[in-house]
């Protein structure tokens, strides 16, 4: 890892830092706060530290992070901390020190020379910070260099010597020299591919790019720039400026300061080299980049190929991309599902199932179908009447950027043609979904009554012949293609449904495919099986407070129920509800829901505040029936694939007549 580097700074120079500068920082402990959540959700302490250059004053210092308690620093008092991308921000008329989740790095030094991160967990050493883990692997866990260490071991022994004698003054100008004496590591000239962060020194480095697009709001200028070369953690860019193929080889450079003046003068087609650029991340997890100096930024001419060798060979990549640019823009195919290939765009026709315009905690998406099923798609399971019969032939979208706007307008049981759209695998729910971004107009409704679209009229044929012989009856379990809220309707169902008829006899070898929905009141099943998926991942998010008089489950921050103004919580109930994919050998897979009432968990009590020993209790009883589950979530979170391995159980189930014509699924007990 680099060295701590010029931007460490001694606690006496924080005071004269412009506001949003970012820092590195090496101090005693002082005090130290216990992990907290906020509002938002997010993991913090505080701690103060204190150094030769201000130790009569203590600076506090506040960290968040978004993802997991064990990434927050956890010292103890005397110990030394090195903290890494610290910022200055304004804070009621004077200062605050933050470190945020998405850049704030640490390491602990223990004297006599100990480096360590806290107690041992089982808290991931790196993940993406994106969506289900996406992007850009990030640690919050420094590597401290020899200069570091070195630097711990005189504030070390200055902490100690002034606790013991209080004599203080012979030492204050050797360790604070050594906290900012650092030996300079020069930024080197690298290609966009081979950028990141964690390069040093503290992520700078000099480029030789092309201008695309640029864009201008408040105090910074937006550039799209590109060498043609492909990082994996940047986003894809998807607009319509931008073509198709080389959606995955652009940067977005923020130009802030001085380089933001410069920035409208940059137009595209132009040659820049670029110094002192600096790598990020973003909050999302995806790296892009930052320039603040305009002395950096100077036009090249295409001229200088001849003893510029950084132009001479980002010319000749282009080149090479034009080619590959001619070819593929023509070969975007116009397909039907099945013959899909993951990861490759194509055009498509299909029938508009249900646009879900606001969703909670996602963004809007559609499902959609042509009618022509793919392998990739069985795994997506949803318990909609719509859905019925079509496991297998139905494609979720997401909405992006300004593709939401068109959310509102969607119909279902209208006709679309959908363009430039691309199915990729989800590693942790292994089914093909889509994304589509930009501000182009990707999604085209048809008029079925018009003849002449051959690609509709195939679509009304298929459609017709699946009518007269491929549809079921048969109720499909809801989708769980990622964590989201059981709805009210359910655990309404679940808590009012008669458990008496629960004790008849279950029907026993039953495949999911024979559950029938015809009858009306709870009926005991059995079904050999084995779980394929859970959610929540972490069974304290499965804690939920309950109103029963509203019958609505109350946002995480909530105590008491604001609809019926239940400021007494005398309706409001703290319930654990977790939800299972049952599949049995026939590959047919279902939904049911557990919650602190099933027979699993009997005998145990769920008080108003389970701690941590409550839930430990909990989930050792239903643990033996997930298999390796946990540790298949746990490999993806650190962008490793782990196969699954469950075993197969006899699961006693309750059914109920749930909303929708459908019918509801609750796990009373499992046997081997």
């Amino acid at each position: 890892m680099q060295s701590s580097g010029s931007r460490t700074k001694a606690i006496l120079q924080v005071e004269t830092l412009p506001f949003q500068t970012i820092f590195n920082l090496i101090g005693i402990v002082t005090s130290c706060s216990t992990p907290k959540t906020t509002v938002k959700g997010e993991w913090s302490i505080s701690m103060d530290i204190i150094d030769p250059s201000r130790y009569h004053q203590n600076l506090k210092i506040n960290c968040f992070t978004p993802r997991h308690e064990g990434w927050l620093p956890c010292p103890q008092t005397g110990d030394v901390i090195i903290l890494r991308n610290v910022k200055k921000q304004p804070f009621n008329g004077a200062f605050n020190c933050v470190g945020y989740g998405n850049r704030l790095q640490w390491a602990i030094f223990t004297p006599p020379g100990k480096i360590h991160y806290g107690g041992p967990n089982n808290t991931p050493q790196s993940e993406g910070l994106g969506r289900d883990g996406e992007g850009f692997p990030f640690s919050p866990f420094y590597k401290p260099t020899a200069e570091d260490i070195l630097c711990c071991t005189g504030l070390s022994d200055w902490w100690r010597g002034y606790e013991q004698a209080n004599t203080l003054q012979s030492q204050v100008n050797t360790t604070s020299t050594s906290v900012q004496r650092r030996n300079p590591v020069s930024r080197v000239h690298r290609l966009i591919k081979d950028a990141n962060p964690d390069q040093p020194p503290d992520g700078y480095f000099d480029c030789t790019v092309e201008v695309v697009k640029g864009f201008s709001s408040n105090r910074v200028y937006s550039l799209y720039v590109t060498d043609y070369t492909q990082n994996e953690f940047t986003p894809l860019v998807q607009n319509q400026w931008c073509p198709a193929t080389l959606s995955d080889q652009l940067l977005l450079v923020e130009m802030w300061d001085s380089a933001a003046g410069v920035g409208p003068t940059m137009k595209p087609g132009q040659i820049y080299s670029i110094k002192n650029i600096r790598m990020k991340r973003s909050q999302h997890g995806h790296l892009e980049s930052k320039l603040t100096q305009a002395s950096g930024i100077t036009l090249l001419s295409k001229d200088e190929v001849a003893f510029n060798e950084n132009v001479k060979d980002l010319l000749e990549r282009k080149k090479a991309w034009e080619i590959k640019q001619s070819s593929k823009e023509s070969q975007i195919e116009q397909k039907v599902i099945e013959d899909v290939e993951e990861d490759t765009f194509f055009h498509c026709t299909v029938e508009m199932l249900q646009p879900v315009k606001r969703p909670r905690g996602e963004l809007p998406h559609i499902y959609v179908t042509d009618y022509t099923p793919h392998q990739l798609l069985k795994p997506l399971v949803v318990d909609e009447p719509w859905a019925r019969g079509l496991k297998g032939y139905i494609v979720k979208i997401t909405l992006d950027s300004e593709q939401q706007e068109m959310a509102e307008a969607l119909e279902a049981g209208s006709f679309y043609c959908i363009r430039k759209l691309r199915l990729k695998k989800s590693p942790l729910d292994e089914y093909m979904k889509g994304n589509l971004g930009g501000n182009e107009k990707k999604l085209v409704k048809l008029n079925p009554e018009k003849a002449g679209n051959q690609h509709l009229n195939a679509l009304l044929r298929r459609k017709e012949f699946w009518e007269n012989h491929h549809r079921s009856q048969e109720p499909a379990p809801r989708v769980i293609d990622k964590e989201e809220p059981i709805s009210p309707s359910i655990i309404s169902s679940i808590h009012n449904a008669s458990l008496e008829h629960a004790s008849k006899s279950c029907s026993s070898g039953m495949k999911i495919k024979d559950f029938l929905p015809a009858r009306e009141e709870p009926m005991g099943l059995a079904v050999h099986a084995k779980v394929v998926s859970y959610n929540p991942m972490e069974l304290r998010d499965a804690v939920v407070r309950v109103c029963f008089k509203c019958k609505i489950r109350l946002p995480p921050i909530q105590l008491a129920c604001a609809a019926c103004a239940d400021m007494d919580h005398e309706y409001v109930r703290v319930k654990l509800i977790l939800s299972l994919v049952l599949e049995d050998e026939d590959g047919e897979q279902i939904l049911i829901t557990l919650d602190d009432s099933c027979g699993v968990w009997s005998n145990l009590n769920l008080s108003n505040s389970p701690d941590e020993t409550i839930l430990a209790k909990y989930w050792e009883k239903i643990r033996p029936c997930l298999g390796n589950l946990p540790e298949v979530h746990k490999a993806y979170k650190q962008g490793r694939t782990l196969p699954k391995d469950c075993p197969f159980y006899t699961f006693k189930l309750e059914s109920w007549a749930a909303p929708g014509g459908n019918r509801g699924y609750k796990l009373l007990d499992y046997i081997l």
